[in-house]
């Protein structure tokens, strides 16, 4: 048998936080969502194919289903639907969400110095760029927006 390395993780209480939603106030967090949510979300959007409108859809529709307390889903997406939301405003609501819950991106002190200034190295092309081109010319800046920041979040990480 190996040797045991210690009890590790560290379970946390529901969420109990709430945000205001266009005339809605007081919508719930799900007492279950955390960061981990948009690594799932970035994973299952990686496997949809860019011209499957209705997975892309239902994808976005999930991701809210783990976003939003279930019994405050409904009124939600009536009022999104009611506020003539569209996908790129939603997509806001899921980072300013996140971004709020997990305290990243992480603010800079005041007082503290930018650091050193990039030297605007140019980047190889690569396959996710291709993408975003591909799916903003094809009138989908929605999906071209996921993409982006899915390539932000790994660059970041």
């Amino acid at each position: 048998m190996g040797k045991h390395l210690g009890s590790l993780g560290t379970a946390r209480a529901e969420r109990t936080e709430t945000f205001d939603y266009l005339d809605l106030p007081g919508v719930r967090v799900h007492p279950d969502m955390t960061d981990l949510l948009m690594v799932d979300f970035m994973l299952k959007a990686r496997s949809i194919d860019e011209n499957d409108v209705s997975a892309s859809m239902a994808a976005i529709h999930g991701l809210f289903g783990h976003l939003v307390h279930p019994d405050d889903f409904e009124q939600f997406w009536a009022a999104a639907l009611r506020g003539r939301q569209s996908t790129r405003d939603l997509m806001g609501t899921v980072y300013q969400i996140v971004e709020g819950l997990s305290e990243r991106p992480t603010k800079r002190r005041p007082a503290s110095s930018a650091g050193r200034r990039s030297t605007g190295r140019k980047s190889k092309d690569d396959l996710s760029s291709r993408v975003i081109t591909r799916l903003e010319r094809s009138g989908r800046p929605d999906l071209a927006l996921i993409v982006t920041r899915a390539r932000g979040a790994q660059r970041a990480g």
